[in-house]
C-alpha cells in the first residue's frame, strides 16, 4: 500500500511538471506580428533556460537575426547549428535512418533533435548569409553542406517502418481510433497537395552560384545539374525555367536582378488526442489515451506585391515549405503512432497492476475505510497521471515560411524597388552584374522586410 500511495503522490506531481508553460506560443507568436526583434530575444532567453533544446532555439534565433538584418550575427548562430549536426554525423555509425528514427522515439523529456526540413534551411540560410556578405568561399562550403544534406534527408527512403505489433494494428481498426486518426489525416492533405520531400529553391541556390558565380566550367556543369534538379522539383517556376535554359544553352551573361520572396508561416502544431479501446481489463484501467502531433495550415496564401520601376513583378512559386514538413511528418506518422501505443500500454500496464492491487485490498473482508479510501484515490490518481502525462512533442521551427517566390529581371541600377507593407523609402538598385533582393512577409498584411545585396559586382 506504501507504495501504492508513492505512485499516485508522484503521479500527481508529474500532472503539475508536464503542464508547464511553454516559450514556443510566444515565439510564434512573435513571428505572426512580424516582430523578429522579440523573437530574438525571447530565443536568446529560452536558450539559457533550456539547454536540452539550445538547438531548436539557435534556429529561431539565427533566422530572426537574418530578418532583422544583422546577417554577421546571424552567420554565428547558424555555425553553432551546423557544427552540433556535422559532430552528430561524424560519429562512428552515424546514418540518415538512424538519425530520423531517433527523432520519432524522442518525447519532452529528451533534447529537441533536428527534423530534415531543420537541416535543409539552416544550410540555405547559412548561404544566404555568406552570399549576402560577400563571403564566397563560406557560401561554397554551406552550399557543399547543403548538397549534402538534401542527398542524405531529401527523401523518403530514411522513413524505416515499425516492427509489426498485431496489437496495435487491432487497435488501429477500431472506430474510435480511427476517428481521431482521420482527424489528422484531415489537416495533412491540405499540406500534402503542394508537398515533396526536397526543396527545389535549396537547389536552385546552388545552382544559381556554381553557375552564375563558379571558378570554371566544372563549377558550371555544377550548376546547370543543380537547376535541373530543381527545374523536376518545380516545373512551374518561369525564373527558375529562364535560369535552366540558359545554363543549357551557353555561358551566363548580362545584368540579372533575382527576388526571393518568403511569405506566410510554416504549419501550426497541435496536440490531438485520441482514444483507444481498452486492451485490459476496463474495471481497473479507467483511461488510455495517445497524443499524436498534429498540424495544420496557418490559412494564409498569398504572394507579394512587388512593384519594380511602378510596374507589378510577377512572381511564381519555387518551393512549399509547408508541404516539405507535411511530407516528411507523414511519412514518419506510422513510427510515431507506434510509439504512442507502446507509451500507452506501459501506462495501462501500470495503472492495471496499482488499481487491481487497490481494489483487491478494498474487497478483502476485513478490509476498512482506509483500504477504500485509497482505492479510490489510485483510481483517481492513476486517471489523472494517465491523462497529464500524454504528451505529444510539438517543438518545431516556428519561424520557417510556407512558401518561397521566385522572379528574375534585367532592370538597370537606380530602378527603384517597393514592396506593399515595407516602411521606409523604396530600395534603388545598385550596380552589379547579380543582385540579390530578399523578401519576408510572414503575414498577408503584416510588416514586410526587405534587403538587396550585390553577389556579383
Amino acid at each position: 500500500m506504501v507504495r501504492v500511495r508513492r505512485i499516485i503522490f508522484i503521479g500527481l506531481m508529474l500532472q503539475g511538471c508536464v503542464s508547464s508553460p511553454d516559450r514556443s506560443d510566444s515565439v510564434r507568436g512573435g513571428h505572426e506580428s512580424g516582430d523578429p526583434a522579440y523573437v530574438e530575444s525571447m530565443a536568446l532567453a529560452a536558450e539559457s533556460d533550456r539547454p536540452r533544446d539550445a538547438l531548436l532555439w539557435r534556429l529561431e534565433r539565427g533566422l530572426a537575426l537574418r530578418r532583422l538584418g544583422r546577417t554577421r550575427e546571424s552567420v554565428g548562430v547558424f555555425e553553432q547549428v551546423e557544427e552540433a549536426l556535422r559532430e552528430e554525423e561524424d560519429r562512428p555509425g552515424f546514418s540518415p535512418s538512424g538519425a530520423v528514427s531517433a527523432l520519432f522515439v524522442n518525447d519532452l523529456s529528451l533534447p529537441y533533435a533536428a527534423k530534415p526540413a531543420d537541416r535543409i534551411y539552416a544550410s540555405a540560410y547559412q548561404a544566404l548569409n555568406r552570399l549576402e556578405t560577400g563571403d564566397m568561399a563560406g557560401a561554397r562550403v554551406s552550399l557543399n553542406r547543403l548538397r549534402f544534406i538534401q542527398e542524405a534527408f531529401g527523401n523518403p527512403e530514411i522513413y524505416l517502418p515499425p516492427a509489426s505489433d498485431p496489437e496495435a494494428e487491432r487497435i488501429l481498426r477500431e472506430p474510435v481510433t480511427r476517428e481521431g486518426l482521420d482527424r489528422i489525416d484531415d489537416g495533412l492533405q491540405t499540406l500534402l497537395k503542394d508537398g515533396a520531400y526536397d526543396d527545389a529553391f535549396a537547389h536552385w541556390l546552388q545552382g544559381m552560384f556554381f553557375w552564375r558565380l563558379g571558378l570554371d566550367a566544372s563549377d558550371r556543369e555544377k550548376g546547370r545539374k543543380a537547376l535541373s534538379a530543381a527545374a523536376r522539383l518545380s516545373p512551374g517556376c518561369e525564373a527558375l525555367r529562364l535560369d535552366l535554359a540558359q545554363a543549357t544553352d551557353g555561358l551566363p551573361q548580362g545584368r540579372v536582378v533575382y527576388f526571393v520572396a518568403e511569405t506566410g508561416l510554416c504549419p501550426l502544431w497541435q496536440e490531438e488526442r485520441v482514444d483507444i479501446p481498452l486492451f485490459i481489463v476496463a474495471r481497473d484501467v479507467p483511461l488510455v489515451s495517445v497524443a499524436l502531433p498534429a498540424m495544420r495550415p496557418v490559412g494564409q496564401v498569398f504572394s507579394p506585391d512587388v512593384t519594380l520601376g511602378g510596374v507589378r513583378l510577377d512572381f511564381t512559386r519555387i518551393s512549399s515549405t509547408e508541404g516539405l514538413i507535411a511530407s516528411h511528418f507523414s511519412k514518419a506518422m506510422p513510427s510515431v503512432r507506434a510509439r504512442a501505443l507502446t507509451s500507452a500500454a506501459a501506462k495501462a500496464a501500470a495503472s492495471y497492476a496499482i488499481n487491481r492491487a487497490s481494489r483487491v485490498a478494498a474487497e478483502r473482508p476485513d478490509a476498512g475505510t482506509k483500504e477504500v479510501v485509497w482505492a479510490v484515490a489510485a483510481r483517481l490518481g492513476t486517471t489523472l497521471y494517465g491523462y497529464s502525462s500524454t504528451r505529444a512533442d510539438l517543438r518545431n521551427w516556428s519561424g520557417l515560411p510556407a512558401r518561397t517566390f521566385l522572379a528574375r529581371s534585367d532592370a538597370p541600377a537606380g530602378v527603384e524597388v517597393s514592396v506593399k507593407g515595407m516602411t521606409g523609402p523604396p530600395i534603388r538598385l545598385p550596380e552589379g552584374k547579380v543582385l540579390l533582393v530578399s523578401i519576408s512577409q510572414p503575414t498577408e498584411n503584416g510588416p514586410v522586410t526587405v534587403r538587396c545585396s550585390t553577389l556579383s559586382p
